[in-house]
């Protein structure tokens, strides 16, 4: 089961979610998976609205960059929950930008 919830900057909220087995196991046996979650980053204030583009005759949807914001950048947040039936995976770690355990989960 995979459940997800994104807040973030506007009402569309983007966000990529790989889950990859790292050895020569299937995923359903595998005993070490990678679960990586790329979200967006904008300088904070950034502010944006819903408006139309006209490009060569064609209107567009689009969207209206109000603010660019300013240092520092922030994340939108993902909620992700993720089930493995049947798992062999006996630990989780929280991973920093560099790969480091920053917080254990199992």
């Amino acid at each position: 089961m995979l459940k997800f919830k994104c807040q973030g900057h506007s009402a569309i909220c983007l966000f990529l979610l790989f889950i990859l087995k790292i050895d020569a196991q299937t995923i359903t046996a595998s005993e070490k998976i990678l679960v990586q979650i790329g979200t967006v980053y904008r300088p904070t204030g950034w502010k944006e609205s819903p408006s139309k583009v006209k490009i060569q005759d064609i209107e567009y949807d689009g969207f209206l960059i109000e603010n660019t914001g300013k240092m520092p950048w922030s994340g939108a947040e993902a909620n992700v929950v993720l089930n493995f039936k049947k798992s062999k995976v006996k630990s989780a770690h929280v991973l920093d930008i560099n790969g480091y355990s920053r917080k254990e989960l199992l």
